[in-house]
């Protein structure tokens, strides 16, 4: 005889709306259908609803209202008792999964522009936002007034990520996060300003000629020097006419320094002259130089005068051009290249010493400079002891001489001629009295910023025999805004605009001699410095494990300059960061395949040992990296697990920086596809299947992906779903499977009629004491307890 298998009934919940948004009302209906068998009295159905935390039920209803994010997860059954005490089976589970749309769009890094340097590379730049379901994502890029799509090869993790290998200054902009969110159809937006920086790649000038003839007394220039930079470069001009190069006079550049023009100009400014552009934000510096030749022309004022030497000096030359039988004559005045005298020739008196120096305009072959000094009174002044001659040649490149103790009250004459090869060219003379000395002093030594500065003019007038009294009136030169009050200027609040403003006296005596001017002192007053500035300027940063940190530069105003120092905070305490990691004084911050060990504040340190202050501006390194490895637990990759029962939870977890995502994925037909949504929680770690069934098995996938560092890893596990083995159950084994089926309600025919056709029944094989029972396992082992306690 068969076993008679009651048929419990099953609660069943439905909901509506099927796809809920957050703010909308959801509701819950529970419904059970029970049989009415002949013979069977009536009952009444009482529903429970579990898992509600907030909800109004009514009956078989529950409403939740105004959903929340916060709502998502709750887990909501129903299950059905008949008033006969019958417990039905619970109804399948609900999760609430609430829709919703974007709120914003965050970008990573944070800031609304980023400069970056042409072919270094941008990003990678994260854009999300928290929709349910996911949405989807575009980048555009807009450079000429209108926005296009960003190519695909340049995004990665479902388009959310923008990184661009090798930037060119064509592709700075504004890009778009575009986030459209299709349930709710609508769609938000952030924007950040690319600003690509680049340049110098060459340095123009214009006029283009690498050499330049001038007249002398004519004007050099404007010469313009031009280079394409972002941001702007700065300019210098600089000469050399020594040997070495210096910087050009403020007065002769213009236009932010890229403009030279020199009016006047005197054979002792020939040389070459160089445009030096520095953009220092690339770090790129460029030259471009330029060789001025300044010609004394002779030329005669009366008619034409053939020029036969082989060697030009001076003159006419007449040059016959024949092209075919066209003769033409082209007139050349032949440049004399003479050689410039000293220039600057200065007699400078300290104490009982004379000082004599004087300029080499241009070295064309001179190798000697001699020098002469002459007592107007008295004759010459011996300045050679070795030799007969009371002359001295000097040896270039030297270009001073000094001399002591010249005697007080007299008028002295100083000449000097350059020496070219056996020729001796024109004497320049210079002459000066040794009857008084005046010098400029200055109070503070050393002045800052704030601080008003005192100059003194003083003159010592020495009473030579026959001298009338005279006196001293002083003059200064160079004051725009100071107080004068007889010898002194006092300059109120030094600015840092005051800075190269230069300042000299002169003493005139009231017979009209004019003496020379004091030496002459240029301001440059002492500043601290009042911020610290670091390019690139956000205040955190993130850096992928093995890529390259910086450059980040630091900066600060400082007079003198400041010393930089660059600390390390990892561990709770700052300390200092290897010598090998800076550059450029210090100044610059660049760590090559930085390690997740170091992240954490860095601070740029700057000092002012004048006044003993100092200054600091910190940044946050974020080092974002993982997943390394994927650990699961339990940690095997198969398991077997019994039909009907449940499997797990199995949990994924791996080391990321930011925090992973986590997707589980199975094996259908061939092909990896999501796992239901309801299985997984924890932030999708977690899988969990109850009641499994046998069409599951097969392998299960965690997906592991941080989009922040391009990192994608992956676990499978083989799930194999076993049936049960039990016995099967013989009417005359088991006493109380006649209880069963007395009380059961689905029964189609009484008790009574089911034991009274027993010819009607098949013969059960005695072999048939066990098979496989693949069904609910809950029932499996209703029938075992059967057994057991028969």
């Amino acid at each position: 005889m068969y076993l008679i298998i009651d048929i419990l009934a099953t609660a069943k919940l439905t909901f509506s709306p099927e796809h809920p948004f957050i703010g909308d009302d959801i509701k819950f209906t529970c419904n059970s259908v029970v049989h009415s068998c002949p013979g069977k009295r009536p009952s009444n159905l009482a529903f429970k609803i579990l898992g509600n935390k907030r909800g109004d039920t009514d009956k078989n209803t529950l409403t939740i209202h105004a959903l929340a994010k916060s709502d998502k997860g709750m887990n909501i059954s129903c299950q059905a008792t008949d008033d006969l005490g019958i417990v039905f089976y619970l109804s399948e589970t609900v999760t609430l999964d609430p829709y919703y749309g974007p709120d914003k769009v965050v970008l990573d890094p944070g800031s609304t522009s980023i400069n970056v340097t042409e072919n270094s590379t941008l990003g990678p730049i994260h854009c999300t936002a928290a929709c349910n379901p996911p949405c989807t994502y575009q980048w555009k890029h807009n450079r000429t007034g209108r926005f296009e799509q960003v190519k695909n090869s340049l995004l990665s993790f479902h388009n959310q990520t923008l990184t661009v290998p090798h930037i060119e200054r064509s592709q700075n902009g504004t890009y778009r996060c575009h986030v459209d969110d299709y349930q709710y159809y609508t769609y938000k937006i952030s924007d950040i300003a690319i600003n690509v920086q680049y340049g110098p790649d060459r340095v123009i000038l214009e006029p283009a000629s690498s050499y330049i003839n001038v007249k002398e007394g004519d004007t050099l220039g404007p010469i313009h020097c031009t280079a394409t930079c972002n941001p702007q470069c700065t300019y210098q001009w600089e000469y050399n006419v020594t040997g070495r190069f210096k910087l050009v006079p403020f007065e002769l550049v213009s236009t932010q320094g890229r403009t030279l023009t020199v009016p006047q100009i005197q054979r002792s400014q020939a040389g070459i002259y160089r445009c030096h552009v520095d953009n220092y934000f690339t770090q790129i510096k460029m030259t471009a130089e330029v060789s001025i030749t300044v010609q004394l022309i002779e030329c005669p004022t009366k008619g034409l005068q053939a020029v036969t030497s082989g060697m030009f000096d001076v003159g006419i030359a007449t040059l016959v051009v024949g092209l075919g039988a066209i003769l033409s004559s082209i007139i050349f005045c032949i440049v004399k290249h003479k050689t410039d005298p000293p220039t600057d020739v200065r007699v400078d008196v300290v104490g009982n010493t004379t000082k004599f120096s004087w300029i080499i305009p241009h070295n064309r072959g001179i190798t000697w400079s001699r020098l002469y000094l002459n007592n107007l009174k008295e004759g010459s002044v011996d300045l050679d002891l070795q030799r007969e001659r009371t002359d001295i040649d000097i040896q270039f490149p030297k270009s001073s001489f000094e001399i002591a103790n010249l005697k007080m009250c007299s008028k002295y004459s100083f000449g000097i001629r350059f020496l070219l090869r056996r020729r001796q060219l024109e004497l320049t003379t210079k002459t000066f009295w040794i009857t008084n000395t005046h010098r400029l002093t200055f109070r503070p030594e050393h002045p800052f910023v704030g601080n008003d500065i005192t100059f003194t003019c003083n003159s010592v007038v020495h009473s030579c025999p026959g001298d009338t009294p005279s006196k001293v009136s002083l003059k200064f030169l160079g004051n725009q805004r100071g107080d004068t009050d007889k010898n002194t200027l006092t300059i109120h609040a030094l600015a840092k605009s005051d800075t190269g403003t230069q300042i000299s006296c002169q003493a005139t005596d009231d017979l009209g001699k004019v003496f020379y001017w004091s030496d002459t002192v240029t301001l440059d007053p002492y500043y601290s410095p009042e911020k610290v500035v670091l390019d690139p300027g956000s205040t955190s940063i993130n850096v992928t494990e093995n890529s390259t940190l910086g450059p980040i530069h630091c900066t600060a105003a400082c007079n003198p300059i400041c010393t930089y120092q660059w600390k390390y905070n990892g561990t709770g305490h700052f300390e200092q960061v290897e010598s090998s990691l800076l550059s450029n004084q210090n100044q610059t911050l660049t760590v090559t395949h930085i390690k997740r060990s170091q992240h954490g504040a860095y601070r740029c340190h700057v000092d002012y040992y004048q006044n003993h202050t100092y200054k600091m501006s910190d940044v946050a390194i974020n080092v974002q990296y993982g997943p390394d490895r994927i650990i699961l637990e339990p940690a095997s990759t198969h398991i077997h697990v019994v039909e009907g029962t449940t499997l797990g939870p199995i949990h994924c977890t791996a080391t990321c920086n930011p925090e992973c995502k986590y997707q589980w994925e199975y094996n259908v037909a061939g092909r990896f596809e999501l796992v239901p949504i309801e299985l997984v929680s924890n932030q999708s770690r977690t899988l969990t299947v109850p009641q499994i069934k046998r069409s599951q098995t097969g392998t299960v996938r965690c997906h592991v992906a941080n989009y922040f560092s391009q990192i994608n890893k992956t676990v499978d596990v083989t799930i194999n779903v076993q049936c049960v083995k039990t016995k099967n159950v013989r009417p005359n084994e088991s006493a109380g499977y006649n209880e069963v089926q007395r009380s059961n309600p689905v029964f189609t025919d009484s008790y009574s009629t089911l034991q009274s056709n027993l010819e009607s029944r098949p013969i059960q094989d005695p072999s048939w004491d066990i098979y496989e029972e693949c069904g609910i396992a809950p029932d499996v082992s209703t029938y075992e307890n059967f057994e057991n306690r028969s």
